[in-house]
C-alpha cells in the first residue's frame, strides 16, 4: 500500500490542475444507474464523484490516495455537493469486504485485480449496477499502456459471475483507446 498510495500522492500533488469533466462513458450510460448510492471506486480526485452528486446520487469517492481525496473535498465544497470519502486501499479484499452495500459502482480509468472484480457484486445491493470504463488492449498494442492495467478483449464478459451484462462498447477518444461495461445484479 505505501508504494501505491505515495506514487499517487505524488502525481495528485505535482498537478496544478486535472479534468474536470467527468468520463463521457458515464455520462452516456447515467441513466441506466439505479437511483441511490454510488462508490466511486478509485476515484482520484473525483471528477465523476462531483458530477454525480450534481445529478442527485449519494456519492462516496474511494481511493488509496489522501492527497486525491483531500482535492476531492475541496472541489466538493466549491461545488456546493456532499460527497463522502473513504482512503482504502483498493487491492486488498479484506479491507473492502466490510464495506456497506451500494446501489451502484463505478470504476473508471482503473483496472481491478481478478480477485476484487469477483467480490464487487457483493458491495452490490439487490438490482445494483456496476459500471467500468477503462482503457483497452489497443493501448498495449500502441505501446502507451502495460497489459496488466487494460482490458483484453471482452475480459469482462467471459467472469463468471452473478453479474448481468446490460452493454458493452469498445470505443476510441482523443485520449486512447476503451472498454465500456454496464452490468446489473
Amino acid at each position: 500500500m505505501p508504494d501505491s498510495k505515495e506514487k499517487w500522492n505524488t502525481k495528485y500533488s505535482s498537478k496544478s490542475s486535472f479534468w474536470t469533466e467527468p468520463d463521457q462513458f458515464l455520462v452516456d450510460q447515467v441513466a441506466l444507474l439505479k437511483e441511490g448510492s454510488v462508490l466511486d471506486f478509485a476515484c482520484g480526485t473525483g471528477r465523476n464523484s462531483i458530477w454525480l452528486a450534481k445529478m442527485g446520487f449519494e456519492v462516496t469517492g474511494a481511493d488509496i490516495s489522501d492527497i486525491g481525496l483531500l482535492r476531492l473535498k475541496v472541489s466538493a465544497k466549491e461545488s456546493h455537493v456532499v460527497i463522502r470519502t473513504l482512503e482504502v486501499d483498493l487491492t486488498n479484499e479484506l479491507k473492502l469486504e466490510n464495506l456497506d452495500p451500494y446501489d451502484n459502482i463505478i470504476i473508471n480509468m482503473y483496472k481491478p485485480s481478478q480477485e476484487i472484480l469477483l467480490m464487487l457484486p457483493k458491495l452490490l445491493n439487490e438490482g445494483g449496477v456496476l459500471l467500468i470504463c477503462t482503457h483497452n488492449w489497443k493501448q498495449v498494442e500502441a505501446g502507451k499502456f502495460k497489459k496488466e492495467f487494460c482490458l483484453m478483449p471482452n475480459e469482462l464478459i467471459d467472469i463468471k459471475w452473478e453479474m448481468k451484462l446490460v452493454k458493452h462498447s469498445t470505443f476510441e477518444l482523443d485520449s486512447g483507446f476503451y472498454d465500456g461495461y454496464v452490468f446489473s445484479k
